[in-house]
């Protein structure tokens, strides 16, 4: 009987282990290295540009850009889908990056002031 049950034992681990395999498998295929052509450089800073606008106004400051990214300030501006920035009633600044088709990028500081 003792023999049934360290059989038993032995079928259940090796049982246990084959189904942990694939999984261990797929782990170490995450792990391959990156080759070169996988790597996608970042775009370079072309400028900088230093803006003031009025509070509760509106510019089409970000007409001609891919794409745009608030990075600060959220609270202040707002920018529509064709790239008019709105100003709301809070002061203060924001940092606006602004993507060309080529990943280079503008940073613009909008400031919003009172009159």
């Amino acid at each position: 009987m003792k023999k049934f049950y360290k059989g038993l034992l032995i079928v259940s681990a090796l049982s246990i282990s084959a189904l942990a395999l694939p999984t261990f498998a797929a782990h170490a295929s995450a792990k391959e290295t990156v080759r070169s052509d996988q790597v996608v450089p970042l775009g370079s800073p072309i400028t900088t540009v230093d803006y003031h606008m009025l509070r509760n106004s509106n510019v089409s400051l970000l007409n001609g850009y891919k794409r745009w990214e608030i990075v600060s300030g959220s609270n202040l501006i707002s920018i529509s889908p064709n790239g008019v920035v709105s100003s709301h009633s809070s002061l203060g600044t924001a940092l606006v990056y602004a993507y060309d088709v080529n990943d280079n990028y503008v940073i613009f500081k909008i400031t919003v002031e009172a009159r």
